[in-house]
């Protein structure tokens, strides 16, 4: 069942706001229930102490008539007092009080609850420890469950109904006020995200709620870089096109002109043709590199093999080309290295590097070192060349960056690639760079993984 999220947050709201009245209520109501039970309780013995108080002072003293006493009373003869009588020391009547009221208050508790329950309670009236009489009260037998107490217990639930009822009333409008609000930012951060999905320009009014807004601002900057991937990675492949027609035009002139013996190949000439296919090479390894690493296709084999073998093969196969530009490749040799790793992963990211300070290095020399631990091993690449500026070091292991004072033509891939490869071997890689006194790249693995 599919829900949106402005249901949710109305029924969420709504259903802290019940519960947190129910609670309330819950607690409020016992505390009334105490307090206003005591207070019942001692008014009731207040006005058995009065009327005691009446009483014994009327057979103490006499002084008021019979009439008067009885008016009195009557004062008194209401829920849950139903009669008072008043008998002397021999227990003879003398007088009494609350008959019609008795009848009247009987009639009203027939209406509530047919079965009226009466208790009478005999007092003794003295002085000084003189005896004067007794005092017999009938009374309802539950003092706490009179007709003013159930009035003003049906109140409070009553009122507070009507007050769940209005709190509910008013949470749902405010509710529905917000989530519409906080739906609304949700829809149009969801269009956002449509509209990256689909490659369209964005345009959107900022949420003023916090998290919407943060949100938001991700998307736009995921848009603005995938914009400048997009347009970096065409830029790329539209300068690899041009350039793969240079080196092909000229392959196939000079195949024809041999093939109509306008040409000869000599050593000179073949050597051209050779650098030409060298070009291709290297800008077929561009189109690779763009492509494996756009679309994730990698691939980790870790197996043991000879480190110092791997490196001396890299050595041997590139010192020729350094030479011919005029530099020195230099390689610290060790004798058996074993390490458990991915051979290919390690090989290309020595080769990046490599190849990084042959195209941009004005160094004369290249050297690579192994160092050796107990559970790690170190692969230094160093040159003695103009170094790299501080500004630029932190973003040269970045997708796409090229250093702004180099004329590069490289995919701005070859040491994110690296980067990414020795973390996949869970290595590190660091560089270490002063102007014109060269720099120095620091590779860590572990021996065994």
């Amino acid at each position: 069942m599919k829900i949106s999220l402005r249901k949710i947050l109305l029924l969420s709201i709504l259903a802290i706001v019940l519960i947190s009245i129910v609670i309330n209520s819950f607690i409020f109501g016992g505390f009334v229930n105490n307090y206003f039970k005591s207070y019942v309780i001692e008014e009731y013995n207040n006005k058995i102490e009065m009327i005691k108080n009446i009483t014994t002072d009327y057979l103490e003293n006499n002084e008021i008539t019979k009439n008067q006493v009885i008016l009195q009373l009557e004062n008194f003869i209401e829920d849950p007092i139903s009669e008072i009588a008043i008998y002397d020391e021999e227990g003879n009547y003398i007088l009494g009080t609350g008959n019609v009221m008795l009848n009247m208050h009987n009639q009203m508790m027939n209406m509530r609850n047919t079965n009226t329950n009466l208790k009478t309670d005999i007092y003794d009236l003295e002085e000084n420890e003189s005896l004067y009489g007794y005092l017999e009260i009938k009374r309802n037998m539950n003092i706490e469950n009179t007709e003013n107490i159930n009035y003003f217990y049906d109140s409070l639930i009553s009122g507070s109904l009507i007050s769940i009822s209005l709190v509910s009333v008013l949470t749902i409008i405010i509710s529905i006020f917000f989530s519409k609000i906080i739906s609304f930012d949700f829809k149009k951060t969801v269009e956002l995200a449509n509209k990256i999905d689909h490659d369209e320009d964005i345009n959107f009014k900022e949420s003023k709620i916090l998290e919407i807004r943060e949100i938001q601002n991700t998307l736009k900057n995921i848009s603005t870089k995938l914009k400048l991937k997009k347009s970096l990675k065409k830029e790329e492949l539209d300068k690899l096109t041009h350039e793969i027609k240079t080196p092909i035009m000229i392959l196939k002139s000079n195949l024809e002109g041999k093939k109509d013996d306008i040409i000869d190949f000599d050593e000179d000439r073949l050597n051209s043709l050779l650098e030409e296919t060298e070009k291709l090479s290297h800008i077929t390894e561009n189109i690779k590199e763009i492509y494996d690493y756009e679309n994730g296709n990698e691939t980790v084999l870790f197996s043991e093999f000879d480190l110092n073998e791997e490196i001396r093969k890299i050595y041997s196969g590139m010192k020729y080309q350094f030479e011919k530009n005029g530099m020195k490749l230099e390689y610290i040799d060790k004798k058996h290295l074993n390490i458990k790793s991915d051979k290919s992963l390690i090989n290309q990211s020595i080769y990046n590097i490599l190849s990084n300070a042959y195209k941009y290095s004005s160094s004369k020399k290249v050297s690579i070192k192994i160092e050796e631990t107990n559970s790690k091993v170190r692969i230094y690449i160093e040159d003695n060349g103009k170094g790299i500026n501080e500004k630029y070091i932190q973003n040269i292991f970045d997708a796409y960056y090229r250093v702004p004072t180099e004329k590069t033509n490289g995919s701005g891939l070859g040491l994110f690639i690296t980067k990414n490869n020795v973390e996949k071997l869970n290595g590190t890689i660091k560089v270490e760079s002063k102007i014109n006194e060269g720099t120095k790249f620091i590779i860590e693995l572990p021996k065994n993984i």
